[in-house]
């Protein structure tokens, strides 16, 4: 690939990437907020009920806009929605940071978690569909590097903000949730500058227009045989997928299709279930569990933490297209196996007051459950659901996977302080339970997909159109 090309595609990359990092800095922000003084008298958010919805309600508006995205993606396009993600992030974040009544605060996350669905829904969809087949994965992968990215910049400015006088009162957390307005009208900014997605262009009959952006993001002329290739590809697609007519709910649920819409939802589902989200949402009360006082709690590990998960994904973005998706998400499902039982093991035996140095051991089982999730669940399974679904159904599918995660994650979310109130250290079981079974869920169930093509694909589900054109092909090769 000319280098020009790979600039090119890493500012793409780079600025529909931004809605990752919107994500993560509400991944990142909202765990401390919840443990500042003048935060829980205003809200009076001293419960667990009341904590637990603050913390959920953002999740559940995330799935409710990856619904909606099936439809409107396909409709405005994957560019005018990742736009609309980042006003209407900007929008939430305004009305968190100046709330003064918990209704208020509610309906600002609210809106934060539908501008956050809208991004989940549509970024990784759009990178699959601009990068080549042959790096595909590692570009889809900066999605979840700037969500890692966001989580750290959010939890090391929030660790300032608990260790300062600004904790005392309303001005640290009103700054902590208005600064999430920034990286939302950056995203808003950024995106004019980007085109549109090549594959949706030839749904909307601008082929012009397609050949144009594909020979911009290769920095090719385009009348060079790779872009008119890849061009010829995406229309002939486009056009066996049309010949069986338009896509309906009811398709998505049948054959190969209802195949790729199970792993899908599944992936999502697995990777909430590894409990990575309230292990960072929580990290200050699942810390306090285990042992450590409130300033390693609350301001030292989450941003030692925060600061492997960011540098772990790079592990995911360099090795996604040379080992492949399956291998990937196999190893990590040990690694993250073996973290788990490390912190459940020592945090066990600090709470049995067998020495506060195991809470430490305990601490690293914590890290080896990132490294394995980080470099692999975390970056893996989003750029998996959106190269697997073919063109014609690629936003439902795509939508129905995303709102998975988001179901999986608010529910959990909203369970966790109880869990932890109940449970305590024996919270990491169920966790570990689900990371062990993500092992022979990717080993029987999740085929790979490195290098192929998102038209060639269709092989790898047994796609009917796949087969058609393969025949054609083959009586062309016949006849010559």
């Amino acid at each position: 690939m000319p280098a020009g090309s790979q600039l090119y595609n890493i500012l793409v990359s780079f600025t529909a990437g931004v809605g990752g990092f919107c994500f993560g800095w509400e991944i990142g922000v909202i765990g401390q907020v919840l443990g500042m003084p003048d935060f829980i008298s205003t809200f009076n958010a001293g419960d667990t009920a009341t904590q637990s919805w603050i913390a959920s309600v953002f999740q559940f508006g995330c799935a409710a806009s990856a619904f909606a995205f099936a439809y409107l993606a396909d409709i405005i396009g994957r560019k005018r929605s990742i736009m609309f993600a980042g006003l209407a992030f900007a929008v939430g974040g305004a009305m968190q940071a100046g709330a003064s009544q918990l209704a208020v605060l509610i309906i600002g996350r609210i809106i934060s978690g539908f501008a956050i669905g809208a991004a989940s829904t549509t970024v990784p969809m759009y990178l699959a569909e601009c990068a080549p087949a042959q790096n595909r994965g590692s570009v889809t992968v900066i999605y979840q590097l700037m969500i890692t990215a966001g989580i750290l910049i959010a939890g090391s400015i929030n660790a300032g903000i608990i260790g300062s006088e600004l904790q005392t009162n309303s001005t640290g957390w009103r700054v902590a949730l208005g600064l999430q307005i920034i990286p939302a009208l950056l995203l808003l900014g950024l995106m004019f500058s980007v085109p549109f997605s090549p594959r949706w262009l030839v749904r909307k009959g601008r082929n012009d227009e397609a050949l144009d952006t594909i020979a911009r993001l290769r920095a090719l002329p385009k009348d060079h045989a790779e872009v008119k290739d890849e061009y010829d590809l995406i229309i002939e697609d486009f056009r066996l997928e049309q010949s069986v007519g338009d896509a309906g709910w009811g398709e998505v649920f049948k054959g190969s299709n209802g195949r790729r819409v199970f792993i899908g939802v599944m992936n999502q589902a697995m990777q909430q279930l590894t409990g990575i989200n309230v292990i960072t949402y929580f990290q200050p009360q699942l810390y306090a569990i285990i042992g450590f006082g409130p300033v390693l709690a609350q301001q030292v590990l989450p941003v030692v933490f925060d600061f492997a998960n960011f540098i772990f994904t790079f592990i995911g973005m360099f090795t996604i297209d040379r080992f492949g998706r399956k291998f990937l998400l196999t190893w990590g499902g040990v690694c993250m196996s073996l973290g788990l039982a490390m912190t459940y093991g020592f945090g066990k035996a600090t709470q049995s007051g067998a020495g506060s140095a195991l809470a430490y051991i305990s601490y690293v089982g914590i890290i080896v459950f990132d490294l394995g999730f980080s470099s692999t669940w975390g970056p893996v399974v989003w750029s998996y659901q959106a190269e697997i679904f073919p063109m014609r159904i690629r936003s439902k599918g795509v939508a129905l996977s995303t709102m998975s995660n988001w179901l999986v994650g608010a529910i959990i979310t909203w369970a966790e302080p109880y869990l932890s109130r109940d449970l305590g250290v024996n919270v990491y079981i169920i966790y570990l339970c689900f990371c062990a079974l993500s092992v022979p869920w990717t080993v029987f169930f999740v085929p790979e997909t490195r290098g192929k093509t998102l038209e060639e694909l269709g092989e790898v589900f047994g796609d009917k159109v796949a087969h058609l054109d393969h025949q054609t092909e083959g009586d062309l090769s016949a006849k010559n």
